[in-house]
């Protein structure tokens, strides 16, 4: 997913830098400023784990739905928000992206439900929270033996990129009204017309 994710990410700068620098004025710098320390939070808390790294995911995970709220009137901004509000209530409530074992047995992984699986996001897990909303979908890349499993969140936020990446630019932000400039408003009628003093 996060190959993916980036390598849209980089065609959208090359080939549609409009359509970015559109985005970009849109946005303020308080958005990407948010998104940035709620995925800092977010790794922080996968790598620390335990109460304390639980705690920083939940933080980091609502600092990006945050990030996501503000562009949520971009064309796919709903989706978005909608995906990544799908993947970060099952990760608000196990701590950690929930993997189905029966998923996690058809990888070849034997582990037993509630082990964290080493240098990953998730956590094998049973119950009908991690069936609907965790990793599920395997995907094998072509040419590769590597698979990649995604979660319904995931795949409504890759629907959000795509209609983000080729739907309507974004308004451009609005200033309010115009004040007019100062030698037009101190200038009134009486003074204009005045009479030459005899």
């Amino acid at each position: 997913m996060i190959a993916l994710v980036a390598g849209l990410s980089i065609a959208a700068v090359v080939l549609q830098p409009r359509r970015i620098h559109a985005c970009a004025a849109s946005l303020g710098s308080a958005t990407p400023a948010l998104a940035i320390v709620g995925a800092a939070l977010e790794g922080w808390g996968l790598r620390l784990g335990g109460a304390y790294g639980h705690a920083l995911v939940v933080l980091g995970l609502g600092a990006l739905m945050a990030a996501l709220w503000r562009i949520r009137h971009w064309s796919g901004g709903w989706l978005l928000f909608v995906g990544l509000a799908a993947n970060a209530l099952p990760m608000m409530v196990y701590g950690r992206m929930p993997l189905l074992a029966d998923v996690a047995a058809t990888l070849g992984l034997s582990q037993a439900v509630g082990t964290v699986l080493h240098g990953s996001k998730d956590v094998v897990m049973d119950g009908a929270l991690a069936a609907w909303l965790g990793d599920r979908w395997m995907w094998q890349w072509p040419g590769s033996r590597q698979v990649s499993v995604w979660s319904n969140g995931d795949l409504v936020l890759l629907l959000g990129l795509v209609r983000t990446l080729t739907g309507p630019l974004p308004a451009p932000p609005s200033v309010g009204p115009v004040a007019a400039p100062r030698y037009i408003r101190r200038t009134t009628p009486s003074r204009m017309f005045r009479r030459p003093s005899a």
